[in-house]
């Protein structure tokens, strides 16, 4: 996908319209570009010739363009499962709820923003007997080809392939990353978290299932979620 910079070099502000439309200015000039350049979805070069046969409740789910203000929200419950060693590292990431539960309320936005290429994901865990939600919020982009990254809290990066096997999403671990902006290391921290892995299966053309884990080469299984979302809002 070409870069805004490519649509023109003179461009000093890009925003993408509901109807698909880019419009850009400068101290010169306003030029409308109605339904003429509309952007891909960010995950579609992700999933590339998979997409289109992707099903409904999916492309939704995935359905953020880049540098615009798509908002999609979700609710939903989830199982979630947790060893008490694991806690306190969670807890200093702050990424994942470092508690346990069943039938846990979940909101999620999935959001894209006019200075951005990324998709973000922002998570509201309503756990029994709290004032406010716990809340998780990460940044997914493109490495290359079904590699994306998902930076999270203190610069930490969690690397998967995000693969359609015909029936599921699958997240397939690649390791994780440190870093700030384009500036990344390897972080060899599978001894303490384990490997991550996800899938989300479609349900019907609004909702779907998805569960996440984390595997630790000793311990085996130290963590997970599972439930079910369905589609709220589409802005």
């Amino acid at each position: 996908m070409p870069s805004i910079a490519c649509l023109s070099q003179q461009s000093c502000f890009t925003h993408c319209s509901k109807r698909g439309a880019i419009s850009y200015s400068n101290s010169k000039d306003s030029i409308q570009l109605q339904e003429i350049l509309m952007p891909e979805p960010i995950f579609k070069p992700i999933f590339a010739d998979t997409w289109d046969s992707l099903p409904p409740a999916i492309q939704k789910h995935y359905a953020n363009r880049p540098y615009c203000d798509d908002h999609v929200v979700v609710e939903g419950t989830l199982n979630i499962t947790c060893n008490r060693w694991l806690r306190p590292i969670l807890q200093l990431f702050k990424t994942v709820p470092p508690y346990i539960g069943n039938d846990i309320p979940v909101t999620v936005h999935f959001k894209s923003r006019p200075d951005s290429n990324a998709f973000h994901f922002e998570r509201a865990f309503y756990f029994p007997n709290t004032k406010e939600p716990y809340r998780f919020h990460s940044l997914m982009t493109q490495v290359s080809g079904s590699e994306v990254l998902e930076r999270m809290h203190l610069g930490i990066g969690w690397h998967s392939d995000y693969l359609w096997d015909g029936q599921r999403i699958i997240l397939r671990h690649k390791g994780f990353s440190w870093g700030i902006g384009r500036f990344r290391i390897p972080l060899p921290i599978t001894w303490l978290m384990g490997c991550g892995g996800a899938w989300e299966e479609p349900l019907d053309d609004n909702s779907f299932a998805m569960s996440a884990h984390l595997i630790h080469p000793i311990f085996r299984q130290i963590y997970e979620y599972t439930g079910t979302f369905h589609f709220t809002k589409t802005i």
